[in-house]
């Protein structure tokens, strides 16, 4: 059963040019470690609305009263419009938490492969904290394949610039509508852009449904076997 809360907004910042970052409280007695990868189901405040609610990946947990999400602000988007609104003290109300990672599932394997779209990283992020602090994971090679319009795009750029300087983590950014330097991975998500990866690893992915299905394909062409492929909703 999921729980229903209320949480005050503390803090909202600009994270680049379309998304935003939010901080909340729980209101109440309400305590809780949301699982990584989970999300909460944020109410929609217009009861008219046929969106009653959406769902958003936890980004960080700073404390048991606290969490953070990422949230992309769409033009057409009724709860992201909502969210990246708000006002410093407004209230929302919101469900959670509903899914569980098992980072036990890494441990399976030499490689693990992330497949992320714009606020796809979101789920990433927790993840990447939580294996590269832990001597458990030392002996696994982690890579993220991070796929946005532009550079602008980019989320988190300077955390992982910083943690590509670990050896055991290494990130492409691959651009949809920006020129790269020759060589590199341009464009949409495909099996040419995977090709070199062993089939053995682990491939996490999220982003847009249609970025999803395309990643779905890309590694069922390739022969990756269903077991080795973990997919987090956006």
């Amino acid at each position: 059963k999921l729980l229903e809360f209320q949480a005050k907004l503390t803090k909202s910042h600009r994270y680049n040019h379309d998304t935003k970052l939010l901080e909340f409280e729980y209101l109440g007695d309400v305590e809780a470690i949301p699982p990584i990868g989970c999300h909460i189901f944020v109410k929609n405040p217009d009861s008219t609305s046929i969106i009653s609610q959406k769902p958003y990946t936890v980004f960080a947990v700073p404390s048991k009263k606290e969490i953070r999400l990422l949230v992309k602000e769409y033009p057409q988007g009724t709860l992201s419009r909502y969210l990246c609104n708000l006002s410093e003290g407004a209230l929302i109300r919101a469900l959670g938490f509903d899914h569980h990672f098992n980072l036990n599932i890494i441990l399976r394997h030499q490689d693990v492969v992330m497949l992320a779209a714009g606020t796809g990283i979101t789920p990433f992020h927790r993840i990447i904290d939580e294996v590269l602090q832990n001597d458990l994971f030392s002996g696994i090679i982690f890579h993220l394949l991070y796929y946005n319009k532009t550079r602008a795009d980019i989320l988190m750029r300077d955390k992982l610039d910083a943690l590509t300087k670990d050896g055991r983590f290494g990130v492409t950014h691959i651009f949809s509508q920006e020129a790269q330097d020759p060589g590199k991975l341009t464009g949409y998500i495909s099996p040419e852009h995977l090709n070199h990866l062993k089939t053995t690893s682990l491939f996490l992915t999220c982003g847009p449904s249609g970025f999803m299905k395309a990643a779905r394909e890309a590694l069922q062409s390739l022969d990756v076997p269903q077991s080795n492929i973990v997919e987090f909703k956006g």
